[in-house]
């Protein structure tokens, strides 16, 4: 999304499972695990089904930006795609980006962890919404 704000985009953005503020919800959130991030380099980010590791890199490089702040510039439209139950991101956080972005539109997976993988009917909600999206611009 930062990249979009800055370019000449093509007809359309999909966000999905998506977090615009990333220190606010370190800080708020995830702080305590800050110091053992920095010491290793990477952290293991999992939720019992899936994970992935998070190089520290990423962390200081998005201290730099303000996501709603670029959302602001985001001039095409586009969707956002999260679940409510989202443990990485933080719902009001997307409602948020949803209200700042131009062009925006919300649709809410009920119960939808991140990424929406845990359960395939919540997976299957997420790709069938993200594709009659793209469709409607072919």
């Amino acid at each position: 999304m930062i990249y979009a704000a800055e370019v000449e985009l093509p007809e359309f953005l999909v966000l999905k499972s998506t977090i615009a503020d990333y220190k606010t919800y370190q800080e708020r959130y995830r702080k305590d695990i800050i110091p053992e991030w920095r010491e290793n380099g990477e952290i293991d980010f999992c939720d019992g089904s899936y994970g992935f590791k998070l190089q520290y890199e990423f962390y200081l490089d998005a201290l730099k930006y303000d996501g709603f702040k670029s959302a602001k510039k985001v001039t095409c439209p586009t969707l956002i795609v999260n679940g409510d139950q989202d443990q990485l991101g933080t719902y009001d956080n997307v409602v948020k980006l949803s209200r700042v972005l131009p062009d925006a539109e919300l649709v809410t997976i009920e119960g939808g962890d991140h990424g929406c993988k845990k359960d395939p009917e919540h997976k299957e909600q997420m790709v069938r919404t993200i594709s009659e999206f793209m469709v409607a611009f072919d």
